[in-house]
């Protein structure tokens, strides 16, 4: 009966800090053999991770700052447009907000139609200039988007009739804007 080594104790000590497992938590991990270590950290790593609270400032929660930009895809003029980490090149850069899960993001857009790279942009500070860039606008800098790909430019599904064709927009995503 050979004990644990340092490695597996080290190891099942960092997965019980990092996963929800209860019945790990009166483990005594010094006493394990090495079998019975190589068992628990299977157990260990397949168990959850623990839930991690989001630091909230002075306790109150304030406003995302994409709550007010709707779900589209946005070419936005380049001039003065800055986000940590990116450069960005021609006159137009590309993005879309998306929802998952209740939550939007904001991802910058490379690369063609259907075969987009996305970066997701994840600095507040980024993510507020880049809300005040596109709040108002949307309509706008969706089209410009849609006129570029020659696509929708709110969901950037291909374009099937005139009207569609004419605004860059098509009859259902102009439905949801109310145009």
């Amino acid at each position: 009966m050979t004990i644990a080594t340092d490695r597996q104790i080290a190891y099942i000590e960092s997965l019980v800090a990092k996963r929800d497992f209860p019945a790990a938590a009166t483990l005594d991990v010094k006493a394990l053999t090495k079998d019975q270590a190589s068992n628990w950290i299977n157990k260990l790593v397949r168990a959850p991770f623990k839930p991690v609270a989001t630091p909230v400032a002075a306790g109150v929660a304030g406003p995302h700052p994409l709550d007010d930009i709707e779900v589209s895809a946005y070419a936005v003029p380049t001039a003065g447009l800055q986000i940590p980490g990116h450069v960005f090149r021609g006159d137009l850069a590309f993005f879309e907000v998306r929802m998952y899960k209740g939550h939007k993001f904001l991802n910058i857009l490379t690369g063609a139609p259907g075969d987009f790279n996305r970066t997701r942009v994840r600095a507040p500070g980024a993510l507020s200039g880049l809300a005040a860039v596109i709040g108002g606008r949307h309509v706008e800098y969706a089209r410009l988007f849609g006129e570029h790909f020659t696509c929708c430019g709110r969901c950037k599904a291909p374009l099937t009739d005139q009207r569609s064709r004419e605004l860059f927009l098509g009859p259902d995503c102009r439905k949801i804007w109310g145009l």
